[in-house]
């Protein structure tokens, strides 16, 4: 991949996506999105099994390429996101509006913003086609300006590299 797509994709912020499954399988099972789907009654073209379980499932793939680091980001980043679609009120209309307002806390508070660059540019090579969608560019959007509040606040000499989402964006307001 040419460096003008590698800095296109940092700058948008690489947000992964796609997430696992029900309670007890909470750390792995992507098919969860799936269940979901045919529980509702949902088209094959549902966020639920284009976006989320398919992305979902490339990430697993893709789990052994990743860093430790890596690899403990898109663990916590897992059950979030399905966490986020735990609801009665779910529906095959709704559910890309949900996940999609859960993604940046979830990527945050996973430490999205603190994972190694090489870990970021695979999500961003794996989510490629997404920058293009109009739909997900807010969520990406919103993930960025997350990070960049997460750089200057521990950019300072001697301060931690965590992250609590809602306690910054709450100081923010």
């Amino acid at each position: 991949m040419g460096m003008i797509h590698r800095l296109l994709l940092v700058s948008s912020v690489l947000v992964l996506t796609g997430s696992v499954v029900s309670a007890a399988t909470l750390n792995s099972d992507c098919g969860f999105y799936a269940r979901q789907s045919s529980k509702l009654h949902c088209s094959a073209s549902n966020y639920l099994t284009r976006f989320g379980g398919h992305y979902c499932r490339e990430f697993q793939a893709l789990k052994p390429y990743f860093t430790r680091a890596g690899q403990g980001v898109l663990n916590c980043i897992r059950p979030c996101l399905i966490k986020a679609l735990h609801r009665s009120d779910l529906t095959c209309k709704n559910a890309q509006k949900i996940a999609f307002a859960s993604h940046a806390t979830c990527y945050v508070q996973c430490g999205f913003c603190s994972m190694p660059f090489s870990d970021q540019l695979m999500i961003g090579a794996a989510i490629w086609p997404e920058l293009f969608d109009p739909e997900f560019r807010p969520v990406m959007g919103e993930v960025s300006e997350r990070c960049l509040i997460f750089d200057q606040k521990h950019s300072a000499p001697g301060s931690t590299r965590t992250f609590d989402a809602e306690n910054e964006i709450k100081g923010q307001q």
